[in-house]
């Protein structure tokens, strides 16, 4: 059976892939307001030490998952290329390698937790008392973690496919599964067990979902022998190990600070940490929900040779995620104290500005994403490990000094000036390797969102009361009508500006929607 084929848009956002945009867009805006809502219920079940531990547990396992060697990534672009060209047995053989590959690590991780969680919980100064919970935390854990691994293949395979509706839908089931299963056992005490529990739960959903989703857009999907094999690990060559670097340095810039509050014997900073991130990537899982796409696009006008169109992509697609990730950026960074006192109550003045200084970084490092995609698509994905590598070896080696002066907030400042020296290292070499000017991209590409971003978070900082009165003092009622005005004044100046400097016009909006609207072709 041939595998079926996609439609070849005119460039990496037509209309195929905007309605899969769209549709994951729906599931994952879905998972963020469950998650939000579920929070402070979890804060108050576990307490703040349980609540940190959870924490830099569920930071242990990404840095886990981000050990896969690049399987994922490396996937989905084996199987778009290999669609265009009808090997069917090969992309049998992409599938193979990456449930393997998966489930080899995900059963190593689970030995390693299983039989020896002491160095973790010692690293951590977990209580006495706390340990033989915690203890049976991380073995549930670590089958949480082999599902997912799984899982992540599956979905790998299908945004080959460009089914990113259905990868959002599948998030949508699994994650409303998990949060349920967490609210249940706060409401029962069954502390980080019953969370452990939730999150094994919501990943076997995850795992059969896909798989699912997976037999119905390619009815011909399953595994294969050793010669299918051996062609796709050539065909991955050295993108996997790439991959496994960028994944690494991904999540290493925004979750050392953690490891670092930890070492220092608070765990509660851990927790304020993980709170800020949460809520921070949260919301930038909207503009993030842009890329996916870009990369089997990229894939493709890259075997065809196409460097024109290329550049043309990066250019649009930089607009059109610039429009929408900036303002973002400056309204998490303005509003960071109403939300929290709003969300949580007053007293969070912590979680705020690890909110604001995460949300600043993304701000920064989104000018790279556009083109690390492509990179990635083009494969050429160490233009992206280098910067990345760059970075985290920049954080470690300022961060301690940074805290010695200033504490946790220096642990911030660190990862915000290695992110930012490492975002302009990327763009150096991405545009002299493409032969584009950097100059012309900022001035044409970048300054005008830049510019409305700034403006627009002053005004719905200066809307919201914030300048003249700390947040973290105010009442909840207070506190919701600062995040009211200053929402409203972030969205009205917003898009005033940005259709005032053309940086994304109403005729821009319209295209979108007509794609969004436009007839689905079979995948």
């Amino acid at each position: 059976m041939t595998p079926p084929e996609a439609p070849r848009p005119a460039d990496g956002l037509g209309g195929e892939l905007v309605r899969g945009v769209t549709a994951n867009a729906l599931g994952r805006i879905s998972s963020m307001a469950a998650w939000l809502l579920v929070t402070p219920l979890v804060v108050q079940g576990l307490g703040p030490q349980r609540f940190g531990l959870w924490s830099l547990v569920a930071t242990v396992t990404g840095f886990s998952l981000a050990f896969d060697f690049g399987l994922a990534p490396a996937v989905t672009r084996f199987i778009a290329a290999q669609r265009a060209a009808g090997g069917e047995l090969a992309m049998r053989g992409a599938v193979t390698l990456g449930v393997a590959g998966g489930a080899a690590l995900g059963g190593l991780w689970w030995l390693v937790v299983a039989l020896a969680p002491g160095p973790l919980l010692a690293f951590a100064h977990v209580d006495a008392k706390l340990a033989p919970e915690a203890t049976s935390m991380l073995r549930v854990m670590g089958a949480a973690f082999l599902l997912q691994l799984v899982a992540a293949a599956l979905a790998a395979v299908l945004a080959g496919f460009q089914r990113f509706d259905r990868i959002g839908v599948n998030l949508l089931w699994s994650t409303s599964v998990q949060v349920a299963g967490m609210a249940i056992a706060m409401w029962l005490g069954a502390g980080l067990i019953g969370v452990a529990w939730a999150a094994a739960l919501g990943a076997l959903i995850s795992l059969v979902a896909s798989w699912r989703s997976l037999r119905e857009v390619w009815p011909g999907a399953g595994l294969t022998g050793v010669a299918a094999l051996a062609v796709a690990w050539r065909g991955f060559g050295g993108f996997g190990l790439a991959l496994q670097i960028v994944n690494i340095g991904v999540l290493a810039l925004y979750q050392l600070p953690k490891f670092f509050f930890a070492r220092s014997g608070s765990l509660e900073s851990v927790g304020h940490f993980e709170l800020g991130y949460r809520v921070a990537f949260s919301a930038w899982s909207l503009p993030v929900l842009l890329l996916p796409p870009l990369l089997p696009a990229a894939s493709r006008l890259e075997a065809a040779g196409d460097h024109h169109r290329l550049a043309r992509l990066h250019t649009r697609a930089s607009r059109y995620l610039l429009a929408l990730a900036l303002p973002l950026a400056a309204g998490m960074v303005a509003l960071s104290g109403p939300l929290y006192t709003l969300w949580l109550g007053p007293g969070h003045a912590p979680e705020a500005r690890a909110q604001a200084a995460i949300a600043g970084l993304l701000g920064v490092n989104v000018l790279t994403s556009a083109g690390c995609m492509l990179a990635r698509g083009m494969g050429r994905p160490w233009w992206e490990a280098g910067y990345l590598a760059f970075s985290v070896v920049l954080l470690w080696a300022i961060a301690p000094g940074c805290m010695s002066r200033l504490g946790s907030d220096g642990a911030l400042l660190a990862m915000v000036v290695s992110g930012a020296a490492g975002t302009v290292l990327f763009l150096v070499i991405f545009h002299r390797a493409m032969s584009l000017s950097l100059r012309a991209h900022l001035l044409g590409v970048v300054a005008r969102p830049m510019g409305v971003a700034l403006a627009a978070g002053a005004l719905a900082w200066a809307a919201s009361g914030a300048p003249w009165s700390d947040p973290a003092t105010w009442e909840r009622p207070r506190a919701a009508l600062a995040l009211a005005m200053g929402g409203t004044v972030l969205v009205i100046a917003g898009a005033a500006f940005l259709s005032l400097t053309r940086a994304f016009t109403l005729d821009d909006l319209r295209e979108l929607v007509a794609r969004v609207g436009g007839p689905r072709e079979r995948a």
